[in-house]
């Protein structure tokens, strides 16, 4: 829906206008509805006829009206969204209006308010459990109301009919009738605002998910990291958030086609994590939210005795370091050695020949271990002075 509704600068600014949705999802989960985008009269007060708010709408690159329908390539899946749109007026309350019939899968339901900046309704289901949430607006990109440069003083009015039993509302959500809830807030609005139905119906797919956490060692950052690759069953659509105990790590999107994603926590510590994966579908009428864990105890290569620098620090000696003694053993080891704190170029040995650069400085070595799969350590050695 955002190619439908694109506003450019040159229309002066405008105050008291209204973004509008009224959608309605049958028993079978399409979707059908209206979008409507309206400007007060008073903002354009050149403009006195249809002929000319169309002209204002094509100076400001609107699409002509009635963009062509999308279908699907499965003829017994549901139609993408789609719509026809039109300009006209509200002589009632006098708007010039911009208005869209939208139809196809739920994916609708929040696409028609994907240009506004005042907030995206989003849904998540659990069970037959939905839950319907208006995020807190967002104006940090410069614009306001509905997104759009120019534009201020927008009310956003969501109107919701879902095949199923209105539970619950938030604060600043009207319930209609028993499964019919409404929206309304502006580019003031601070809090999420939710609704919950609970479903009749809807069917209870899920899709199967596979946790692996995987750790490394990134010798660039000399750092250690977990790969965690969550794989799905079947490719859908959606959302995969990954969670450490409570703490979320990171969320990534996966398109109809991935069969999944790879989310890497960095620094991780040693002991027992629970790794938890969970998939939100973008189609949640046919396929329900699901979840899946992974526990794994980490072991942190313990240093058992600390590398030393060992030779006369003096200009033209050879220095060594001792490895130290790590457990478990059989580690793989590299060395960087430091000039006063700074890494030596091309330093990377377990022996270093003093130079007379490194005359009256210190010197230490980076002694880096890792073996596959424990956790890597990293020390650095007690300083040697070189003698003047």
């Amino acid at each position: 829906m955002r190619k439908y509704f694109l506003l450019l600068v040159s229309v002066a600014l405008l105050s008291g206008c209204a973004f509008t949705t009224t959608m309605t999802m049958d028993s079978q989960g399409h979707v059908t509805g209206t979008a409507v985008f309206g400007v007060p009269k008073s903002a354009l007060p050149k403009v006195t006829s249809i002929d000319q708010w169309t002209q204002v709408l094509s100076d400001n690159n609107f699409p002509s009206p009635n963009p062509s329908v999308s279908t699907s390539a499965d003829p017994s899946a549901s139609p993408t969204p789609s719509a026809s749109c039109s300009p006209g007026e509200d002589s009632i309350r006098g708007l010039w209006t911009f208005s869209c019939d939208v139809s196809g899968d739920v994916t609708a339901l929040s696409s028609a308010t994907e240009t506004s900046n005042i907030g995206n309704l989003n849904f998540t289901r659990e069970g037959q459990k939905l839950t319907v949430t208006l995020n807190p607006s967002d104006t940090s990109t410069g614009g306001t109301g509905i997104g759009l440069k120019g534009i201020s003083l927008v009310t956003l009015t969501n109107t919701i009919s879902l095949p199923g039993t209105v539970t619950n509302v938030s604060a600043g959500v009207s319930q209609v009738d028993s499964n019919t809830v409404s929206f309304v807030t502006d580019e003031n609005q601070n809090d999420a605002l939710t609704a919950t139905y609970q479903l009749t119906d809807a069917p209870t797919n899920e899709i199967g998910l596979t946790v692996s956490p995987s750790p490394g060692f990134n010798k660039f950052s000399n750092s250690n990291y977990v790969n965690i690759a969550v794989a799905l069953a079947t490719p859908v659509a959606g959302q995969i958030e990954v969670f450490d105990g409570t703490q979320s790590i990171g969320t990534q999107s996966v398109a109809n086609d991935s069969t999944g994603v790879n989310i890497t926590q960095e620094n991780p510590s040693s002991g027992q994590h629970v790794y938890r994966a969970v998939f939100t579908p973008t189609d949640w009428w046919n396929f329900v939210q699901s979840t899946q864990t992974s526990t794994v105890t980490f072991t942190a290569l313990k240093m058992l005795s600390k590398p030393l620098v060992k030779g006369q620090a003096k200009v033209g000696a050879t220095l060594s370091v001792t490895p130290g003694t790590w457990s478990p053993s059989a580690v793989s080891i590299s060395y960087r050695w430091l000039r006063s704190g700074k890494f030596i170029p091309g330093a990377t040995k377990r022996t270093y020949k003093v130079g007379a650069l490194d005359r009256g400085k210190t010197l230490t070595v980076q002694v880096t271990v890792t073996k596959v799969g424990l956790l890597g350590n990293v020390v650095t050695t007690s300083g040697i002075r070189v003698a003047k």
